[in-house]
């Protein structure tokens, strides 16, 4: 591997992919992870259209598109959908021939056997990558924070992983994956939304793949998690005028429309605690945590209660760190706490990519075009994925 080239970092979430170079601080861009083929590819190719839109490009040709997400949930379901974003990332991200640079990918965890076989051959022969290091996007967020050891609790749009490590080591017996992230804030939004206003024709989420780019905004401007849930529930109830509480805000929709919320500001984001607000069946992200912490030895889990490293944009909701050092402390068995929340954490994955694809020591457990020609997509499994 030559070391003078950047490598690209991908780090393709279920929600928005980051793209950018290695030894770099931030992503040269971040796109939303939707791709869409044509309903009338006939038509399309007739008119000069593409095979598949990427990101914003989708939005903008939706109603003639099947919509899909390559990643869905922390689960790659289309790996040939996925190659085409790294092909809209080359071109028109980055603007950089695949051939010329080493990739970096930062994939969920419990990535299985097949996919990465695939993933692999489709980077090697279709893109013709130079070289390929897969590693896992939690993983990332450690070495991210200038640390080696701790438990991350990457919150992403479909999933959330939380993955202690010991001395740079994932310890993978212990990972715990569950399937609720900020797209189901974003979801759970958008019903007590559409329930509380008297608009009946407020838009509802599933009728246009554009409007959750709205309710997203909305949560991410709006949206809190409360200290006390049941007496700011209370408050809410009882409260006659709105408009003199300071919990309620006020979103001015595109159309220049404005909407007042108050409880919803704070219900949405209780589902990580209580994840029956979402409709799931799980324990809420503190008892997780604390979950995985006591599966790891007990000489290790010290350092793992000294190192809660959040990671993942649903993370950034405000009060979110403070509830969740309140929750801990009270599950660690009198261990100190200490929450990392790097003010960074919606790139944090990827920026831990960029850090240890700049290291010399790094670079050895790439797989070269040369290994795999001579081995197999099969390489994959042997070198190359952290």
């Amino acid at each position: 591997m030559d070391g003078s080239l950047k490598t690209v970092v991908i780090d393709p979430g279920s929600s928005c992919v980051k793209v950018g170079f290695s030894s770099d601080n931030t992503p040269v861009s971040i796109f939303n992870n939707v791709t869409g083929k044509s309903k009338h590819p006939l038509i399309s190719s007739g008119m000069g259209g593409k095979d598949v839109y990427v990101g914003d490009e989708v939005l903008s040709q939706q109603r003639i598109l099947d919509i899909k997400r390559p990643v869905q949930r922390g689960v790659i379901v289309d790996e040939e959908l996925l190659v085409q974003t790294f092909v809209h990332s080359y071109e028109k991200s980055l603007k950089v021939d695949p051939i010329s640079h080493p990739l970096l990918l930062a994939l969920p965890s419990l990535i299985g056997k097949t996919v990465k076989e695939d993933l692999t051959q489709l980077l090697f022969e279709e893109l013709s990558v130079p070289s390929l290091s897969m590693c896992l996007g939690p993983a990332l967020s450690v070495f991210a924070t200038g640390r080696t050891s701790g438990v991350v609790v990457d919150i992403g749009g479909g999933c959330t992983e939380i993955i202690p490590m010991v001395d740079g080591v994932p310890l993978s017996q212990s990972y715990c994956k569950v399937q609720m992230g900020g797209m189901d804030l974003t979801e759970r939004l958008a019903r007590d939304i559409i329930a509380s206003t008297e608009r009946l024709d407020f838009p509802s989420l599933s009728s246009s793949p554009s409007l959750f780019d709205i309710y997203s905004k909305m949560k991410e401007d709006s949206c809190y998690v409360s200290m006390n849930f049941e007496a700011e529930l209370r408050a809410t109830a009882h409260s006659k005028d709105h408009s003199a509480i300071h919990r309620s805000h006020v979103f001015k929709l595109p159309d220049g429309k404005e909407i007042t919320m108050d409880k919803e500001r704070f219900l949405c984001s209780e589902g990580l605690f209580h994840p029956s607000i979402l409709g799931k069946e799980s324990a809420g992200i503190p008892e997780l945590v604390a979950g995985v912490v006591s599966e790891v030895g007990v000489d290790v889990r010290s350092r793992m209660w000294s190192s809660v490293i959040l990671s993942g944009g649903t993370t950034l909701l405000p009060r979110f760190n403070e509830r969740m050092d309140t929750e801990l402390s009270e599950l660690s068995n009198g261990k100190k706490v200490s929450i990392v929340a790097n003010e960074n954490r919606l790139i944090l994955n990827w920026m831990g990519g960029s850090l240890v694809a700049s290291l010399p020591t790094f670079r050895d457990l790439f797989v070269s075009k040369e290994e795999y020609e001579e081995i197999g997509p099969s390489i994959c499994l042997k070198k190359g994925f952290f």
